[in-house]
């Protein structure tokens, strides 16, 4: 296992983690990680999906991806970014239900 280490100086992608606001690719990381949370919360209405051996309640990547018009990948990195959420599921990533810990 080795560990890369990135300059957060040379614009390389960890700044995308650390900046606020927008960039050439969009919002940044970290300023998209807190606008999915934000929508994510208020669209858990009637969004409870069977996830393997339980239940998960929250919107899907696809839907995110749909909602902001950006990719999924985009989305998905976002997420996985972001302390307070994670996905569940199996299957393609649109299928993924984006979940909160501790909200």
């Amino acid at each position: 296992m080795s560990i890369e280490l990135v300059d957060i100086e040379d614009n390389g992608p960890l700044n995308d983690l650390l900046d606020e606001g927008f960039g050439d690719n969009g919002p940044t990381l970290l300023t998209l990680g807190k606008a999915i949370q934000c929508w994510s919360i208020t669209n858990l209405e009637a969004r409870t999906r069977e996830v393997g051996w339980r239940n998960a309640v929250g919107p899907t990547l696809g839907e995110a991806a749909l909602a902001f018009a950006l990719p999924i990948e985009r989305i998905k990195a976002a997420v996985e970014n972001h302390y307070w959420m994670f996905l569940t599921g199996d299957g393609p990533d649109a299928d993924l239900v984006i979940e909160h810990d501790g909200e």
